[in-house]
């Protein structure tokens, strides 16, 4: 059985809830420190300074952010896909985002209807808490 794209181990059969079931344990296409990927992004423009004020109320309890963009480049994940990829940061927790915003060339297919179409996909958030060093969840 061949291991699918992304995945760091083979997969491997057990039986849940009395059903046999195929467990794949798959890696993350983004490093693990917020440092690490954006020295592995090519920036399409320059990355912005973001300096965190302190979390607030909102961002500890209700999980809203105050966003502001960090940078904006390409990265090929772990996985092995190139990616443009939106960073941005909360202005007060730190807190970062990461969007997929590439855009799909489905090949044969007109210009018009159906498109290049631009992505807009939440691949994951690196945590504001500085001592975990902002990492990848």
């Amino acid at each position: 059985m061949d291991a699918p794209r992304g995945s760091t181990v083979e997969p491997r059969v057990e039986t849940i809830e009395g059903k046999r079931t195929t467990i794949v344990q798959r890696t993350p296409p983004l490093p693990p420190r917020l440092p690490e990927l954006l020295g592995q992004m090519f920036l399409y423009e320059p990355r912005a300074d973001i300096i965190p004020r302190g979390a607030r109320a909102s961002c500890e309890a209700l999980r809203e952010h105050r966003l502001e963009r960090l940078a904006f480049g390409s990265h090929v994940g772990t996985d092995g896909a190139r990616r443009d990829l939106l960073v941005a940061m909360c202005a007060d927790c730190g807190a970062a985002c990461v969007r997929d915003v590439s855009v799909d060339r489905l090949s044969g297919l007109p210009i018009g209807r159906g498109g290049p179409r631009r992505r807009d996909v939440i691949l994951g958030w690196y945590t504001g808490k500085r001592r975990s060093g902002r990492e990848y969840r």
